[in-house]
């Protein structure tokens, strides 16, 4: 065997089919790998047949000698959804552990057969279910293609549908069980206290999710377009169901309890009390015994309890506000240094389980060749070839698309090159250039499909050329790449374009970062006017927007730790993070702003109280519902578990901790009484005791008046006028308490088959 030239060997670039090849003076010394390529019919459907078939006899092809990974045109898409659809099972899995998760987050510390509200938890679990399968039908049905990331759906809905539950279920525990007169209030009352409160707070979440993937619906990319669209109409529908499912099945299960029935069989019981006294056993008195709701403390359970009253220790105490403000710039120093060092781009590799033979293909392509591709220029319009001063032109741009420097300048296939240096090249008319032409094609057929002729073969109507690229060491040369040679293609005085199949991937490096950028943007004012809209204190709106922010830059930020990139994924997971970061923010806001206190530190104890345990059983109750997405093979599936979790941590973070440190620090008095105002009722108070000791002499005076004008009065006649004294006393009264109120204010080529052989 004879020497062979290395990287060009015969007109053709060898470079990129051998893996660590070794040479001297461009002289073939060694490869390990060989890599084969055969290109089929594009647009065939027997070629995709043929390719299958392919597969499923490689995929079990064994070998003593040689170790053999393949790959095809259809390869990335079959695998992707292999893997997404493998991992149904786990999301079965979660609503097991959901429905589980809401019946014992209902069940309150007290055994009480008839304030239990797990039937409410499982009713909770069973709208978000409905309203996962009317986005999947009613989206699917209006003609929105289903795509792989739309898998990660229910996992997220799941999570939503359950944080609207507790909310709602925390207000109705809230609402006084009697009136300002003594007299116990009914349902109607209840009810609507519970939607006064926690109604708003859960419509103000459910429509900054709803517009953060509507932002996510009019992007470029065609995932994740598609992924926001189905997801979306699962918010819309799970907003819904709240009102007109499971609002009314609190309305019964209040009437239940108001008639003493058992929360399960509904049959009529009594107090543990009574069942004692009438011989009952312990084991009866245990199942069946109960009685309505007489506190909060009925509904509260230790997993909503317990973390509300570390918090609330926590933000009332110094040394605990000085831990908190130690964990925050921590965080944001992690936060800062990770999006200086963020990557953006996709490995093909983590697209697939590694038990795929894509996997391995991939690792291999990565690990033996270098990361070049040939780029076409192709000329999409009839042009006369033959004349000189064309030729000319066009060996201009050639030369100025080498000297790139992302182009490699020893590689170059052009059949206008090669043809010129033929003995057949004729250029003196137009015919015998194409007469010419033909018979060159007869003993170079590697470049017939460069050349397009037309139907009658006697003019060139489209052709095209190859160069080749320098190596490609990160993503950001790819990008670079892409945009130089379309820049020089635009810039030429031909109609040409570039292009190569991996262009899809490129597209990505350039466009993702300004998509992501601008949709974070545009999804934070939004959530700015809509948290204005429904909370409606400056103040308070500005800390939710800066609360947003803060933990975007530090999901953004600690991306590297978890060894995640800037991709298309990834920006879907990021605009679903909006949603939820405003959502507890908003709902500890929202709470500090309705509950009353005399002091800041009063009302975020009360805020804390009311809204501490619905967030983290939320924030809970999401992190099980994606727990099961760790043991996916789906990098789609993996990435939305790992970036899910640090948005409920660091979420969790700043409602529960650094939104509270803030509040009672700065927080505004709304609907409370400052602490200048305090001491200066403690004055009046004062004020007032000393009037009375000064006018008591005066008081006795007037007494010794009355009994002489009473004297002389008929029984009934007394009467009349103490009620009359009792009627003006009450009016003065309540004069005085409206006056004392204040307040504050994929490629895509052709069909192509690779075998890699490592020797």
């Amino acid at each position: 065997m004879g020497q062979v030239s290395f990287p060009v060997y015969e007109r053709s670039d060898i470079s990129r089919n051998l893996g660590n090849a070794l040479q001297v003076n461009r002289t073939l010394v060694s490869a390990d790998v060989i890599r084969l390529q055969y290109s089929l019919l594009f647009n065939n459907e027997t070629a995709k047949i043929w390719e299958k078939e392919f597969i499923a006899k490689m995929k079990t092809y064994e070998s003593s000698l040689l170790d053999i990974a393949i790959s095809m045109s259809q390869s990335l898409d079959i695998e992707l959804d292999s893997n997404v659809s493998g991992d149904i099972l786990w999301i079965s899995l979660t609503f097991t552990i959901m429905l589980t998760y809401a019946s014992l987050a209902t069940t309150g510390t007290r055994i009480n057969c008839i304030a239990d509200r797990q039937n409410l938890g499982r009713a909770g679990v069973l709208a978000t279910i409905l309203a996962i399968l009317g986005s999947f039908g009613l989206t699917s049905a209006a003609g929105v293609e289903y795509v792989s990331l739309v898998g990660v759906m229910p996992f997220l809905i799941v999570g939503i549908g359950l944080d609207d539950v507790f909310i709602l279920l925390s207000g109705l525990a809230d609402a006084p069980l009697t009136g300002s007169d003594g007299t116990p209030t009914d349902i109607k009352e209840r009810i609507s206290f519970a939607m006064a409160t926690s109604g708003v707070s859960i419509s103000i979440t459910s429509l900054t999710d709803f517009l953060a993937f509507g932002i996510g619906s009019s992007s470029s990319f065609v995932s994740i377009r598609n992924f926001s669209i189905y997801t979306g109409v699962a918010v819309c529908f799970c907003y819904i169901n709240q009102l007109t499912l499971f609002v009314p099945c609190m309305v019964i299960n209040e009437r239940r309890a108001e008639k003493s029935r058992h929360a399960f069989t509904c049959m009529k019981t009594k107090s543990k009390e009574e069942l004692k006294n009438e011989g009952r056993s312990t084991l009866y008195q245990f199942c069946c015994a109960g009685g309505p709701a007489n506190s909060p403390e009925d509904y509260s359970n230790f997993i909503q309890k317990y973390p509300t009253k570390f918090c609330q220790f926590l933000v009332g105490h110094t040394v605990g506000k000085i831990f908190i403000l130690l964990v925050f710039f921590t965080y944001l120093g992690f936060s800062i240094y990770g999006c200086l060092n963020l990557k953006q781009g996709l490995e093909l590799q983590n697209l697939v389980s590694e038990d795929s033979y894509l996997y391995k293909f991939n690792v291999w392509n990565k690990q033996y060749f270098d990361d070049t591709t040939p780029v076409s220029f192709n000329f999409d319009k009839p042009l006369n070839y033959h004349t000189q001063e064309n030729q000319n032109e066009i060996a201009s741009f050639i030369q100025k698309i080498k000297g790139d420097e992302y182009i490699s300048p020893h590689f170059e296939r052009f059949w206008l090159s090669a043809y010129s240096k033929s003995p057949l090249f004729n250029n003196s008319s137009k015919t015998n250039f194409i007469d010419g032409l033909k018979q060159f094609m007869q003993y170079r057929p590697d470049l017939a499909n460069d050349v397009a002729f037309d139907s009658s073969e006697t003019s060139i109507i489209a052709s095209r050329f190859y160069v080749m690229s320098n190596p490609m060491l990160s993503t950001t040369d790819s990008g670079n790449l892409m945009q130089n040679v379309r820049k020089l293609a635009s810039e030429s005085k031909f109609s040409v374009f570039a292009y190569t199949p991996a262009f899809i991937f490129y597209e990505q490096y350039v466009e993702i970062f300004p998509a992501t950028m601008q949709t974070l943007g545009i999804a934070v004012g939004v959530m700015m006017v809509v948290t204005t809209i429904f909370m409606p204190n400056l103040f308070l709106v500005v800390m939710v927007t800066v609360t947003l922010v803060i933990i975007l830059l530090g999901i953004v930020g600690f991306m590297p730790f978890l060894d995640l990139t800037l991709s298309s994924i990834t920006m879907i997971d990021l605009i679903m993070t909006v949603g939820f970061s405003v959502d507890f923010s908003a709902h500890i806001c929202h709470a500090y702003m309705s509950v009353s206190g005399k002091t800041r530190k009063e009302k975020v104890h009360q805020a804390l109280s009311r809204s501490g345990g619905p967030i983290f059983n939320s924030a809970l109750s999401s992190i099980l519902g994606i727990l099961m997405l760790i043991f996916s093979k789906s990098y789609i599936f993996l990435s939305f578990f790992k970036l899910m979790l640090i948005v409920m941590i660091f979420g969790l973070f700043h409602a529960l901790w650094v939104l509270p440190l803030f509040l009672s620090i700065i927080g505004p008095m709304v609907h409370g009484t400052s602490e200048n105002d305090e001491e200066k009722t403690k004055d009046d108070k004062a004020d007032l005791k000393l009037d009375e000791k000064n006018n008591l002499p005066l008081k006795k005076v007037e007494e010794g008046t009355k009994e002489d004008e009473n004297k002389g009065m008929s029984a009934s006649d007394k009467q009349t006028k103490e009620s009359e004294m009792v009627s003006s006393e009450k009016s003065h009264n309540n004069k005085a308490k409206v006056n004392d109120t204040t307040e504050d204010p994929e490629y895509s080529g052709d069909n192509v088959m690779s075998i890699s052989i490592k020797l």
